[in-house]
């Protein structure tokens, strides 16, 4: 297997039913010549409610994930290979929403990420925290990578609303304050 890191030690693949651990392996069996044993790689493989490991490929005498091999002379190895995933929450403030949901994001994947306001607001940038990160927290239409759990919050501002003041029925010959604004 490759991908898992020391962080995770419990079972990865079961063999025959048997599971085997990640420091089980590199593990060989003497089995006999056309016998047929199943295989299993075990997905997900939680590390805690922030950091998974999913499987990825497989390669050797087979690329499945799961199913039976039947050993044949020169025998043959079985490669199970891993990605990394964060838990990453995303949110918006009021006035927009986001094209992408909380959830399970590749490690160290760029992920297309956009945020649109609402009617009557403007998009003002990405908050992020933890092991989150984004190409350009200015541009509504950007990134995002993560190297670690964490956050990414879309905010938004309200546009300025413009007021228009007229007075009717003042002479021009009226020399005073006909308005008073703030103040």
């Amino acid at each position: 297997q490759s991908g898992l890191g020391p962080d995770y030690a419990s079972a990865v693949i079961g063999v025959d039913g048997v599971p085997l651990l990640r420091t089980d392996l590199p593990k060989t069996f003497g089995w006999a010549l056309g016998s047929s044993h199943t295989f299993s790689w075990l997905s997900p493989l939680i590390v805690s409610p922030e950091k998974r490991y999913v499987w990825a490929s497989s390669s050797g005498l087979s690329s499945a994930q799961n199913g039976s091999v039947t050993v044949t002379t020169g025998g043959g190895s079985l490669h199970g290979i891993y990605k990394t995933q964060y838990s990453i929450a995303i949110s918006t403030g009021a006035g927009g929403s986001v094209d992408k949901a909380s959830g399970w994001y590749d490690a160290s994947t760029p992920v297309p990420v956009s945020a649109t306001p609402s009617a009557g607001y403007a998009f003002k940038g990405w908050v992020v925290t933890g092991g989150v990160s984004v190409s350009n927290p200015n541009s509504a239409a950007t990134t995002m990578t993560a190297s670690g759990a964490g956050t990414l919050q879309a905010t938004f501002e309200p546009l300025p609303v413009g007021v228009t003041f007229m007075a009717s029925g003042v002479g021009t010959d009226f020399m005073g304050v006909a308005l008073n604004v703030d103040g």
